[in-house]
């Protein structure tokens, strides 16, 4: 029995190759500011509201920017608007991630007596 091999790299070689790429429905990007909010179960005071709609726009924008890269094969995956869609980049940060350390001194005060 003889087996033949060949990869995309081959076939690409050979012609074109096109994906037909669509975003999936579930893709937040058409949505406004209150609908967004209403989806993710969030809430702002009066004051706060303005400022989160902002980092909601920006948010916004890079999604549709970035969605338009992906159907145009110029990027490799999508993205969609998530519950953070309106925290600013340093919020996340000191709420979801650990702070970074030098090698070796893990579990030291930073306090200096």
């Amino acid at each position: 029995m003889k087996l033949t091999y060949f990869s995309l790299a081959g076939l690409a070689a050979a012609g074109t190759i096109s994906f037909d790429r669509t975003l999936p429905s579930t893709v937040l990007q058409e949505i406004d500011f209150e609908d967004w909010m209403a989806t993710h179960d969030i809430s702002f005071t009066q004051d706060e509201a303005a400022g989160r709609l902002k980092h909601f726009l920006n948010a916004k924008k890079f999604v549709k920017e970035h969605n338009q890269k992906y159907l145009n094969g110029e990027e490799e995956f999508y993205v969609s608007l998530n519950k953070f869609a309106a925290m600013p980049q340093e919020e996340f940060l000191e709420k979801y991630t650990q702070p970074t350390w030098e090698a070796g001194t893990y579990g030291e005060s930073n306090d200096q007596e």
